[in-house]
């Protein structure tokens, strides 16, 4: 199918199936996978960060994104914002633990979260994180034991003095400034369509900062967005800031969002956008399901959202059909070797006897099998014919 969304399993083991809770001494908590699950993919973030600072390191080129956006999706009241700051929290407390039952060694810089439904409409969420930033480096030099070192606050000052140029690039990017000077219009050009590279440049900067003067550790730069699908500013041009800068090594981006409300905002947006084309409004409505899709799959993928706990069947309603990508057949071995009980179901047999070169299932499959793995109730009759 043209709009199916194929996850591979292997994401999956790292990411979505829980084998056990991180903590098995705490685990009353009705949030308590909601917890696994995004520790599980913050581990998962911060060893993809690591390579690619290793690759910049060795003199080859980076790559240009790192899917470090983690969503947590429900309608209000479900225990999105708590979920996320608890997180948070949690995380910017590692930096003075040795040990932590999340396996994560690395330590974060939480800046003061944004809670977009309440940002006026000229606000914009890139100025706001960097002024966060700034803010928080004045926090961290009046706290620290360096008050009379020359090179902390030399270093201090770089930072800030690279803070204000992103910010004046930015400022001129967004602005509709006149330059006389060709010279000086170019030379602005050039710097200001290469503000991602800069941030990402800064974050770096940033984070070894902390790392030199307080952690001795790795570190990252947490930042938190609520109610996202609440905001008054368009949509879209929320998660195009998060996308064309937020994406880069080093950073971990948490949001908060109903998903079907978020993406029937963008797919009207879109859909006003495709008007102009001329074609008929059923095919600029097919256009813009499928834009929306991959715009939102391309920022979030399938494995990086968090669906909050709830009783009703619709928080869990997918917009497009799921599969499980098993891959080659030499992959049912993996999946054996996961649900060993697996060689005793019907599902297993059937797989085996279809002769195709590629696996997939999906999830109401992959469900019955986790069922028959943990009970050895096997319940695949009905999927099967």
């Amino acid at each position: 199918m043209k709009n199916e969304l194929r996850i591979p399993f292997e994401s999956l083991l790292n990411r979505g199936i829980q084998r056990e809770l991180v903590d098995p001494d705490n685990n009353n908590s009705f949030l308590n996978n909601t917890y696994t699950q995004a520790f599980t993919l913050i581990r998962v973030i911060c060893e993809t960060s690591k390579c690619m600072t290793d690759t910049e390191k060795n003199g080859k080129s980076r790559q240009d994104e790192i899917h470090n956006v983690i969503a947590f999706s429900g309608r209000r009241g479900t225990g999105k914002t708590s979920a996320m700051l608890s997180i948070a929290d949690s995380l910017s407390k590692l930096s003075v633990e040795k040990e932590n039952r999340f396996e994560i060694s690395d330590v974060f810089v939480q800046l003061p979260y944004i809670n977009a439904a309440v940002l006026d409409e000229e606000e914009d969420i890139f100025l706001i994180v960097l002024s966060r930033m700034f803010k928080e480096l004045d926090v961290f030099s009046s706290g620290t034991d360096c008050m009379y070192n020359k090179d902390f606050h030399d270093k201090v000052r770089e930072l800030k003095e690279e803070m204000c140029k992103i910010h004046g690039h930015y400022v001129n990017l967004k602005g509709k400034n006149d330059l006389t000077s060709s010279y000086y219009s170019m030379e602005n050009l050039h710097a200001k369509y290469n503000i991602r590279e800069e941030f990402a440049e800064l974050v770096k900067n940033y984070t070894e900062f902390y790392k030199d003067y307080k952690t001795n550790k790795t570190t990252h730069l947490i930042l938190c967005i609520d109610d996202v699908d609440m905001s008054k500013q368009d949509h879209m041009r929320i998660m195009q800031c998060i996308h064309q800068y937020f994406m880069v090594p080093r950073v971990i981006v948490m949001i908060t969002l109903n998903f079907p409300v978020l993406t029937a905002s963008l797919q009207k947006d879109t859909f006003e956008r495709l008007k102009t084309i001329g074609k008929k409004d059923s095919q600029n409505l097919h256009l813009a399901f499928e834009h929306t899709h991959d715009f939102l799959r391309k920022i979030i993928p399938s494995d990086m959202r968090i669906t909050m706990p709830s009783w009703r069947k619709d928080d869990y309603r997918n917009l497009m059909p799921v599969k499980i990508d098993l891959g080659q057949a030499d992959n049912l071995n993996v999946l054996v070797k996961e649900f060993p009980l697996l060689k005793n179901s019907g599902l297993f047999h059937k797989l085996q006897e279809s002769g195709e070169s590629d696996y997939t299932l999906n999830p109401k499959q992959l469900i019955l099998i986790m069922i028959a793995d943990r009970t050895e109730i096997y319940l695949d009759s009905k999927i099967l014919q």
